[in-house]
């Protein structure tokens, strides 16, 4: 069986297993560049044009700058939530010389954090709003394609980061990176 392809925005996401894309039920898929219109960069540098796992060239590259702080990228705009709604998080890293954490955090009533470890290639709850069924697989690049998913415990908008570590306050940035692709929020069964 092949694998099912579904075009969001620019971007071209393939699911990992077949009947496991994204669909309709698509809250947020404001995909790169990370630091424009969409999303806003907090001591973040962004280099557009990278390979992506599809072989296009739609992947950024994120890199920490040498600035002690918080290093993340934010959604410009909140997402809306439902009360006791499932959502299931996405998104697609390709490990860089950032050995430590990427974290995707949202929700309301409790954080979730979507963890990846860029060492051990493994995803993890991070805490928070418990997401439940963290799962890291390689698709193609060297991208892991990294899923979760939580149900939010109060309905209102909740705002999206991405970062460098995980609930970890300010630290020195040394010019770090990974590259990002394919971030999404979809309701979930």
């Amino acid at each position: 069986m092949g694998v099912p392809k579904f075009v969001l925005g620019r971007h071209l996401l393939a699911a990992a297993t077949p009947g496991g894309g994204l669909g309709a039920n698509l809250i947020l898929s404001p995909n790169g560049p990370y630091t424009s219109a969409n999303w806003s960069g907090a001591a973040v540098t962004e280099t557009t044009g990278q390979t992506d796992p599809l072989s296009g060239t739609s992947a950024s590259l994120l890199t920490d700058t040498v600035t002690n702080t918080q290093h993340y990228i934010g959604l410009a705009a909140p997402v809306s939530f439902l009360a006791s709604q499932k959502y299931l998080l996405t998104y697609y890293v390709k490990p860089g010389t950032w050995a430590g954490i990427v974290s995707f955090a949202t929700g309301l009533g409790g954080t979730a954090y979507l963890e990846f470890d860029c060492t051990a290639h493994t995803a993890a709850d991070g805490g928070g709003n418990a997401v439940s069924s963290p799962q890291a697989t390689l698709v193609g690049n060297g991208f892991y394609k990294v899923t979760g998913t939580f149900v939010n415990v109060t309905g209102g908008n909740a705002s999206a980061f991405l970062g460098f570590s995980h609930q970890a306050g300010p630290y020195a940035g040394s010019n770090q990176n990974f590259t990002l692709w394919g971030v999404a929020i979809q309701t979930s069964s």
